[in-house]
């Protein structure tokens, strides 16, 4: 009777370790998140905590979050996936829109596929997907940035999102994550008052 309690105990733990293991190979990953706070610009937001990142200090203008399952190819492209946040001024105090149009506009030029609205805790942002700029990468993921007003509009934040599969689709989720926990100080939210 003894000797079945234990194997019982031997089999359960294998099956528990070989799921664990069919979840990390598959992309997928237990959803655990920690918060970053950067008190220069005024902003928190939750990353995935197996995530490897940089700049990650609380007066960085750039962060990066990269999975620690991606390697880096040709070039430094991501194998996995990466989200990169830049803080950059706004000092000409222009509408997203008009900053967006802006920019791209000095950048080499990609094709849009499609655009978003997504709300975060008090910021929103707005999404847009590009296509994939042709290149000996394979299996490169859309490029995705999303971009907010922050600090009475003195500073827009951009996120993009890239890197390649299978990674990419897994740490999609992780993206949007990130987007949907973001919140900003100094953000005016509408509110509606019933009369």
């Amino acid at each position: 009777m003894k000797k079945l309690f234990i194997l019982g105990i031997i089999i359960s733990l294998i099956i528990i370790g070989c799921w664990f293991i069919f979840i990390y190979n598959q992309g997928g990953d237990v959803d655990i998140y920690q918060e970053y706070e950067n008190t220069e610009y005024g902003f928190k937001l939750e990353y995935p905590k197996s995530w490897r990142f940089s700049g990650l200090t609380a007066d960085s203008s750039i962060i990066s979050f990269k999975d620690t399952r991606g390697k880096s190819g040709e070039g430094g492209f991501p194998l996995g996936a990466k989200i990169e946040i830049i803080v950059l001024e706004n000092y000409d105090n222009l509408a997203l829109e008009d900053w967006i149009d802006q920019s791209l506009a000095y950048s080499q030029e990609q094709e849009i596929l499609s655009e978003e609205t997504v709300r975060g805790k008090n910021v929103q942002f707005l999404v847009k997907t590009f296509k994939p700029m042709p290149g000996p990468v394979e299996s490169v993921g859309p490029p995705i940035s999303a971009y907010a007003l922050i600090n009475d509009k003195k500073h827009i934040v951009q996120i993009n999102y890239l890197g390649r599969e299978p990674n990419y689709t897994a740490g999609m989720k992780h993206f949007k994550h990130l987007l949907l926990s973001f919140w900003a100080e100094n953000i005016k939210i509408k509110t509606t008052t019933n009369k």
